[in-house]
């Protein structure tokens, strides 16, 4: 019978879970820092606030807030990085 426990190949398919969640904190750890910061301060703001922007007036928990400013800014990097990589493959 084979031993199935040793690898032949060397490619992607052949790295242990382990492996792979080194290899994302390697290439993610700022990211992941700027994340658990934000939900830190977000966690920490909990008063009730009125914000005005423009003609608009709008009176909720600043927690609140500040996840939908984080999550506009996570969603509008999100796009922008898109297009970038579209644009450095079409290149």
């Amino acid at each position: 019978m084979a031993d199935n426990s040793t690898r032949t190949s060397t490619g992607p398919a052949a790295r242990t879970p382990g492996e792979m969640v080194l290899g994302l904190l390697k290439r993610f750890w700022l990211p992941l820092i700027l994340v658990i910061v934000a939900i830190i301060f977000i966690a920490q703001n909990t008063q009730h606030v009125q914000v005005r922007f423009l003609m608009f007036s709008i009176s909720s928990w600043q927690w609140l807030i500040l996840t939908i400013v984080a999550l506009g800014g996570l969603l509008a990097g999100w796009i922008l990085g898109r297009n970038g990589a579209r644009k450095r493959s079409r290149q």
